[in-house]
């Protein structure tokens, strides 16, 4: 789940920051305003993966995603 963190309350900038690796994410108002909906929380996780990966090549990329998967398998199958 992503939390909300605005800049300065004299500047219009929100953010969403991933709580698992803390990559800090511009949002816009209405994005920002709805982070607890899933839609909103899958299209930043989706922003902030391409961001993550554009700069990877392939074998890097399925690496990454396979830990990814892994590190979400452990954490359902520990609750």
């Amino acid at each position: 789940m992503f939390f909300g963190a605005k800049s300065f309350p004299f500047l219009w900038k929100n953010y969403a920051v991933c709580p698992g690796c803390e990559f800090v994410h511009h949002v816009n108002w209405s994005q920002y305003l709805q982070l607890a909906s899933p839609t909103v929380q899958h299209g930043v996780t989706d922003a902030i993966q391409d961001l993550q990966l554009s700069t990877k090549n392939e074998t890097q990329k399925r690496f990454l995603l396979a830990q990814r998967a892994e590190r979400e398998a452990n954490e359902k199958s520990a609750a």
